[in-house]
């Protein structure tokens, strides 16, 4: 997170979250924000057993289940790779390190807004390979 000069709006923010060959820039005019990017590939040698370990590790039981739940493993690598983003940008936001899962943290995780977003190709076509998320306090 890095906050720029102040001026007649107040604080502003922006917050980069980088990948082998995307970057995900977002920007607040006033309050806080995060930014994260996970490309799927990057999931790709996980089993869903190990993504389902992980979530519960950090993202807590209704994270993990909601991977356990999953058709199959590109479902799985997804919903992980959703919350996971989601998780490290409000982290970013808060001004948080990335930690275990843990009910307190989840408090105050929770009253940060959150909103996934995926990545467009040159083309304007959605880029699948990707998943992100932008949270914000204000």
């Amino acid at each position: 997170l890095l906050d720029l000069p102040r001026d007649r709006r107040g604080a502003q923010a922006v917050s980069i979250s980088h990948g082998a060959r995307l970057s995900l820039l977002a920007w607040c005019p006033s309050g806080t924000l995060g930014a994260d990017l996970v490309e799927l590939d990057s999931l790709a040698q996980a089993s869903p057993a190990e993504l389902v370990a992980t979530a519960a590790l950090y993202l807590g039981s209704d994270a993990a289940a909601q991977v356990a739940a999953a058709a199959h493993a590109g479902q799985a690598r997804t919903r992980f790779a959703v919350a996971w983003a989601g998780m490290e940008a409000r982290l970013k936001c808060l001004g948080l390190a990335l930690d275990e899962w843990q009910p307190e943290r989840a408090s105050r995780l929770a009253g940060v807004k959150q909103a996934p977003v995926r990545p467009l190709a040159a083309d304007g076509q959605a880029c699948n390979r990707w998943v992100g998320s932008v949270a914000w306090r204000a």
